[in-house]
């Protein structure tokens, strides 16, 4: 039989310690990450008889998407005038001007990686 020394099996120990660890810690580390979703933004920004509205559409990524969005407004805050399909475009963003026209608000809608998103913006200042 062979003598082990003390130091031997402390040095053996101190190895398995942070291995154990780093097992448990890993998975729990990957199940916690948060999920993004994707985005519609809108921003509706009055300029004299116009409006500009922005929009930006991200995938769950985070990534700026192109995709093709409904454009809605209202003038009344409840009846909806369809405004047309706009594109995002490569970058995810889009800027449109359109005519007042009494609109207090705008929405957009759309399909990003399958899930449906909608944004409403109030026209402001």
């Amino acid at each position: 039989m062979s003598d082990v020394s003390r130091r031997v099996v402390l040095r053996a120990g101190a190895w398995t310690v942070p291995v154990v660890a780093l097992a448990v810690a890993a998975p729990g580390a990957a199940a916690s990450g948060s999920a993004g979703v994707p985005e519609l933004t809108l921003t509706a920004v009055r300029s004299g008889t116009d409006v500009i509205l922005t929009a930006t559409a991200r995938n769950a990524a985070g990534a700026g998407v192109d995709v093709a969005y409904r454009l809605e407004r209202t003038t009344d805050g409840q009846t909806w005038v369809f405004d047309g399909n706009v594109q995002t475009g490569p970058t995810g963003t889009s800027t449109v001007t359109l005519p007042l026209d009494g609109a207090i608000s705008f929405r957009a809608s759309t399909v990003i990686d399958g899930i449906p998103v909608v944004t409403v913006a109030p026209v402001t200042s």
